[in-house]
């Protein structure tokens, strides 16, 4: 059976979830009325979070299955939570954008910042950000793990990360393997 809620944000807009014991499709609007869903995880004691949009102004929050919103501010955009913590994007009164990670009670877990560029969920302990046009990896911290120099960053999966050492102009792209401490293994081939 589904579960329909009336939920009230501090702007008194109304926003409607229905929920089956299944996961909702990815773009489908909960109860055709005002928060659109963007995506869903389940977690593996069974809870689990849906990243929402406000079709008003395309602003995005997290939600948990019981209808509770994340945090109190709306972001530009919102990811899901990975190892605990979710990315997340503001847009600042000039229209700069600041990005950082929030925990599941909806503070900065690490603080936004202006000179994030990119950034990615964090995997293995690591989270690949852009900063200066290279990428790095940062830690739970936020503090850089492994400075920014890569044309391009991959996650982590079984302690290795693909990155690309050289872009376009530099003279093509060559890819390899590091570590968590940013030690270069073998070139390898992507596809």
């Amino acid at each position: 059976t589904a579960v329909v809620r009336s939920l009230d944000d501090t702007t008194g807009t109304t926003y409607y979830i229905e929920r089956k014991n299944e996961f909702l499709a990815r773009g489908a609007v909960l109860s055709g009325k005002t928060v659109q869903l963007k995506g869903a995880y389940e977690r593996t004691d069974g809870k689990g979070y849906y990243v929402v949009k406000r079709p008003s102004d395309r602003l995005e929050n997290l939600m948990d299955w019981e209808g509770n919103f994340v945090s109190k501010e709306w972001f530009l955009s919102a990811m899901l939570f990975s190892e605990g913590l979710a990315s997340v994007t503001r847009r600042l009164p000039n229209f700069d954008e600041e990005r950082g990670y929030i925990d599941s009670s909806g503070n900065p877990s690490i603080p936004l910042r202006p000179d994030i560029e990119n950034q990615s969920d964090f995997r293995g302990g690591l989270a690949a950000n852009k900063k200066g046009g290279k990428w790095g990896y940062i830690d739970k911290t936020g503090r850089w793990a492994i400075e920014p120099r890569f044309a391009e960053a991959g996650s982590f999966s079984e302690g290795l990360a693909p990155v690309q050492l050289k872009g376009g102009n530099e003279g093509g792209e060559r890819w390899v393997l590091i570590d968590k401490s940013g030690q270069e293994f073998g070139a390898i081939s992507r596809c």
